[in-house]
């Protein structure tokens, strides 16, 4: 724990990531890309790097716990269903979000999405054109690439 405080502590920002992680990627571009000056540290590259991330995972309680930074199918309180969310917000996608915790035959659709996916937990589920694109990382690999817009415009979501 002592070492992530002292890393937190070298910078204004400071983006704890591992160089292999989509989502970690997406949050050194996002930021980046808004003109924020952060230093990134790669668990990877870092010999004790496992155990900076044991302290991330005690410290945030989330699996798995990089990014750190001192829709869809969605759940209202699930930070990785929010980021796409607000992604989709953020470039001007008309989308339908159905929040499965306030939906009575939410775990039902949970359960069907999770045999669909085969991940844990299976939300966000992001649907384009009718066709299932994935989670978080199939959605934010989509736009890094430069994919995601385009097929956005092509199933009649985006008009920019």
């Amino acid at each position: 724990m002592e070492r992530v405080m002292s890393l937190a502590a070298q910078s204004p920002v400071v983006i704890i990531n591992k160089s292999s992680c989509v989502s970690c990627n997406t949050v050194k571009t996002l930021f980046a890309d808004i003109g924020v000056s952060s230093m990134v540290h790669d668990l990877d590259e870092d010999p004790s790097g496992k155990e900076i991330e044991e302290a991330l995972l005690k410290l945030l309680g989330s699996i798995p716990p990089i990014p750190a930074v001192a829709s869809s199918s969605s759940s209202s309180s699930c930070v990785s269903c929010n980021t796409v969310k607000t992604l989709f917000a953020d470039i001007g996608v008309s989308s339908m979000v159905q929040d499965l915790d306030e939906d009575p035959s939410g775990k039902e659709m949970e359960e069907a999405l999770l045999k669909l996916l085969g991940s844990n937990p299976p939300i966000p589920a992001v649907f384009i054109g009718g066709a299932l694109k994935g989670s978080t990382n199939e959605i934010m690999s989509l736009q890094l690439s430069g994919a995601l817009i385009p097929l956005l415009k092509e199933a009649g979501a985006l008009w920019v």
